[in-house]
């Protein structure tokens, strides 16, 4: 069926922006042409019977998918699944696949759009999918779901969200990633805690983390109970906060504003001063990711992609959903995503959706590998019985109270973690004690607000 392609003009002022933001030219990746068909055997002088043409496949067709995860183990997983598909699809489908680091891989896919030669396939983040939108880069794919016979059935409900943005659809979301609590059981064990039972609610959880805090005669720190930090490079910090947000009953941004300032948000953030300056879990410079590596801290928030370098390092661990310290669950997440470039072939985009289709349902390795959790239900099946199963059966509890960020047109100026912005200023200062709560909100309020008035350039 022919499908009309509605092309976005990409402006001037965006390719001028990707050039500057790209400091090697822009790898321009073109489409095999269609092999030759074999030719029909050649028919006998003789009165033998008129030769039938040799039975042929589908033409063979090559997409481009463009991805950033970068890394031997992320790099190599991919590639296993990507050879899979080649070798099994009916369709003579061919995945041409090229990585790039996340610094450029934007850069490059809005020139690429520009130039005419963007990739068929693009993986990404659902947070990025708005800017993505208004540069135009990528396609609508509303009417291919059913030309790939796409069933919504056992996908979570924040997981479907993520793959509309302004009621379109947009991409396909191929795993989750959330926020879970990491226990060194060593410690728990070592501080007469019951490493079967991890705490579910505030008054549990406090218990933990006093229990394996320890100070030395002079008042130094040995043994770190939690998180208490200020910032770390990780972003971990504002992940736990937008947690604690989120199981507050409030949202960081709804409607374009700022929605934090209230008496939930000074709940939350109330909560994140106290670990560090009332309770004392753990001293105010330390990373809580490097210290609960090295076995000095007990409990540690982080994603699943942590679970493999950790038990790696030797590390008796084991994982538990996020408590919840407030009125209800909730859990930091975000996700994977895979979007159509807009393109001048209905064929390829048929093709590249079948694939997007093929990795949602077979990612399996990525999972294992990467640190990942599916959303489909025939993976996480096949999860649940593969030995890692114990380190992400927590991460997949999680999937009915996902808190994802929100889906807006500066969510990089807003979350970066490349320079001060008024989220990780006023979030550190109000944990700090350097501002008040309520001075901190305030000043994040209008900050945010300020941000999101700004036009996409």
């Amino acid at each position: 069926m022919e499908m009309k392609v509605e092309k976005r003009q990409i402006s001037r002022r965006d390719f001028l922006r990707a050039s500057a933001l790209t400091t090697i030219g822009v790898a321009l990746v073109g489409c095999s042409k269609p092999s030759p068909q074999p030719a029909a055997p050649s028919e006998s002088e003789e009165t033998a019977p008129t030769a039938q043409p040799a039975s042929t496949g589908p033409e063979p067709i090559e997409i481009t998918m463009w991805h950033g995860w970068t890394g031997a183990d992320n790099t190599a997983t991919m590639a296993t699944i990507i050879d899979g598909y080649n070798e099994s699809n009916e369709q003579g489908i061919t995945v041409d696949v090229t990585a790039y680091n996340w610094d450029e891989f934007f850069a490059k896919w809005v020139m690429a759009t520009a130039s005419g030669n963007p990739p068929d396939v693009a993986l990404y983040h659902p947070t990025e999918v708005p800017e993505m939108v208004e540069r135009g880069t990528v396609l609508p794919m509303d009417d291919l779901l059913d030309q790939v016979d796409w069933s919504w059935e056992g996908i979570a409900d924040a997981v479907k969200e993520q793959c509309y943005y302004d009621g379109t659809l947009w991409g396909i979301v191929e795993d989750i990633h959330p926020f879970a609590m990491y226990y060194n059981v060593d410690l728990v064990e070592a501080a007469g805690l019951d490493p079967d039972s991890p705490p579910t609610n505030r008054e549990e959880y406090l218990e933990w983390v006093e229990a394996m805090t320890i100070k030395d005669a002079s008042g130094n720190f040995t043994q770190i109970g939690g998180p208490a930090t200020v910032a770390t490079p990780h972003g971990t910090t504002r992940r736990t906060w937008h947690t604690w947000l989120h199981q507050a009953g409030t949202r960081f941004i709804e409607d374009n504003k700022a929605a934090f300032n209230n008496d939930a948000g000074r709940e939350a953030t109330q909560f994140m001063y106290d670990m560090l300056n009332t309770y004392q879990i753990g001293p105010k410079g330390h990373d809580d990711f490097e210290d609960f590596r090295a076995g000095i801290e007990g409990i540690c928030f982080n994603g699943p992609w942590n679970v493999n370098a950790w038990t790696g390092a030797g590390l008796n661990i084991r994982t538990a959903p996020m408590p919840a310290c407030f009125k209800e669950p909730a859990a930091w997440c975000n996700s994977h995503i895979m979007s159509l470039s807009p393109t001048d072939s209905p064929e390829r985009q048929l093709a590249g959706m079948r694939f997007i289709k093929y990795f949602a349902q077979n990612n399996l390795e990525a999972c294992v590998n990467v640190g990942i959790l599916p959303v489909t239900p025939e993976v996480m099946e096949q999860l649940q019985n593969h030995e890692r199963w114990q380190y992400y059966k927590a991460f997949a509890e999680e999937a009915e109270y996902l808190a994802y960020e929100p889906l807006i047109l500066q969510y990089t100026q807003v979350f970066t973690l490349e320079k001060p912005t008024p989220l990780t200023v006023n979030l550190e200062a109000a944990i700090s004690g350097e501002k008040t709560v309520e001075e901190a909100l305030k000043d994040m309020e209008k900050g945010i607000n300020e941000i999101l008035e700004i036009p996409l350039t």
